[in-house]
């Protein structure tokens, strides 16, 4: 049996801005990410912002989940979830993950856009986007939580 290989990027603590999200999401970015101000949740508020190489993994339901049993899920693998910079500098390196998928979240920080708590999504499928997705609706089997291990 083959040994899966992990995802591993090196990660620049920076949203990119809007022209180069643009062009890497040809099919739709949110403009709510003109000027964003991603908040880290709670797990990870103590986060290094040093640029660094970062080990990422999947975590996925298989179901309908809240918020909370995904973080839960997290927890108990030892994992945190990734931060938008996390999501992006994985993006940057494994484009073609994105195509695998309907939807890649990374639940670590978020946003209020229109007064609901949001996070950073990749959406896949006939074309690439980034969207921001409301917290707190539940996540559906679609959706695939990008993580990394607790002390990266």
């Amino acid at each position: 049996m083959e040994e899966k290989k992990p995802f591993v990027a090196r990660v620049v603590y920076a949203i990119p801005a809007m022209d180069e999200l643009k062009r890497r999401f040809p099919g739709n970015v949110s403009q709510a990410y003109v000027g964003i101000a991603f908040r880290p949740i709670k797990v990870c508020e103590k986060v290094s912002r040093e640029t660094r190489e970062v080990e990422f993994e999947y975590v996925h339901m298989g179901r309908d989940a809240s918020n909370d049993a995904v973080l839960a899920e997290m927890d108990k693998r030892g994992l945190r979830p990734a931060l938008p910079e996390e999501l992006f500098s994985f993006d940057a390196k494994y484009p073609e993950e994105m195509t695998k998928y309907m939807y890649i979240v990374a639940l670590g920080s978020e946003a209020i856009v229109v007064d609901h708590r949001r996070v950073a999504c990749l959406w896949g499928g006939g074309s690439r986007g980034l969207s921001l997705s409301c917290v707190g609706v539940g996540w559906d089997e679609g959706c695939w939580f990008l993580a990394v291990r607790k002390d990266a």
